[in-house]
């Protein structure tokens, strides 16, 4: 009898206290994608689109921070992220989507500003269309920044709000 106190104890602790909240949050971003000698859209491109490690959270090597074994366990995460997709129409507009998964304690049906994970922040997008080579250019992410490599130039047009979506295990 004295067991059965105890696991309804846990039971009744783990009911009151809860789990930890967390909730799935959508973001898109549009980009145009023009060649960059003919300033022609890059019509039919592979876009692909990853939050930029290395420009936005370098390791200082004068001050360490943060410490090196954090900043490489969170590198091996970002590397094996996988990149977002899409794929640009006739005027090399592509609309690209990320959504993550993270604790999330309001109780709103907007997320917080804190959820927005793309807006004001380095993310690199990768470019390939037909016979030109595969380009990775590091642009930060607000209407109107833009970044031009060899190949091709990047636009970003706009950003989505962050939004909750409804996935099966939330």
């Amino acid at each position: 009898m004295r067991r059965l106190d105890h696991v309804s104890l846990v039971i009744c602790c783990l009911c009151a206290v809860g789990c930890d909240p967390v909730r799935t949050t959508q973001q898109s971003v549009r980009l145009q994608i023009v060649d960059s000698t003919s300033g022609t859209p890059a019509a039919g491109a592979q876009r692909q689109l990853k939050y930029d490690f290395n420009r936005a959270e370098p390791l200082s090597k004068e001050t360490r921070e943060p410490r090196a074994a954090l900043h490489n366990g969170r590198r091996e995460f970002w590397e094996a992220f996988p990149w977002s997709r899409g794929v640009s129409g006739r005027d090399g507009r592509v609309q690209i989507s990320i959504e993550y998964t993270s604790l999330d304690r309001t109780l709103g049906c907007k997320p917080p500003a804190s959820q927005d994970m793309i807006a004001g922040k380095p993310y690199l997008v990768r470019v390939k269309a037909d016979e030109l080579p595969e380009e990775e250019l590091s642009v930060v992410i607000k209407p109107g920044a833009s970044v031009k490599a060899k190949s091709f130039t990047v636009t970003v047009l706009a950003i989505q709000e962050p939004r909750y979506v409804e996935t099966k295990n939330n």
